[in-house]
């Protein structure tokens, strides 16, 4: 199980938002105007291709996951009226290595909240950047169905401060599991 979690984790968190990235920029190629030209280049996809497209969408998911995580922290708190708990005396570290040493069930708990929060957070600059190359798209490179490409810029935008708010609240959530694990089962000192 622990093996699943963690490539699920690798895949949720990094290959999947990374790939959606390397795909948008599908978007800005002007050789590709209608729906068609997309669909063929689909088509020509070979499994080779897909598993490359993989590899690098995690390369580019793991390197936006700082980005993303001081998107959630600077904007989504603040566009979220939410705030971490005020710290009870203990490190970060310090609690993380109380949790995972005597509350295994509890870690895992908070380990679920911390790839949920990256996975989210990760989805919100893929859906910005979609949204962005979407509207560069229609206003500068002429596509056969520009309706089409202000539907996906719309989309996009509107998933942005949904993931973000996800992203808002399982931060909240780990922090507030780690800190009644702490307190509730008398862990500090140990």
């Amino acid at each position: 199980m622990n093996k699943f979690l963690s490539s699920s984790f690798d895949f949720f968190t990094y290959a999947l938002p990374g790939s959606f990235i390397v795909i948008a920029f599908f978007i800005l190629d002007p050789r590709l105007v209608s729906m068609g030209d997309y669909l063929a280049v689909a088509a020509g996809f070979k499994i080779s291709a897909a598993v490359l497209l993989v590899v690098i969408g995690y390369s580019v998911g793991f390197a936006i996951t700082p980005l993303g995580r001081e998107l959630y922290r600077r904007v989504g708190f603040r566009m979220f009226g939410r705030k971490l708990p005020a710290p009870n005396g203990l490190s970060v570290s310090e609690k993380y290595v109380l949790i995972r040493e005597y509350t295994p069930n509890n870690f895992r708990y908070v380990e679920t909240w911390n790839f949920m929060c990256g996975m989210a957070h990760n989805f919100c600059i893929a859906a910005l950047i979609v949204a962005v190359f979407s509207a560069f798209k229609v206003a500068f490179l002429q596509p056969a169905e520009p309706g089409f490409w202000k539907l996906i810029c719309g989309l996009s935008l509107l998933l942005t401060p949904l993931f973000l708010f996800q992203s808002v609240k399982f931060a909240l959530w780990a922090a507030d599991d780690i800190n009644s694990s702490i307190e509730l089962l008398k862990l500090r000192g140990k």
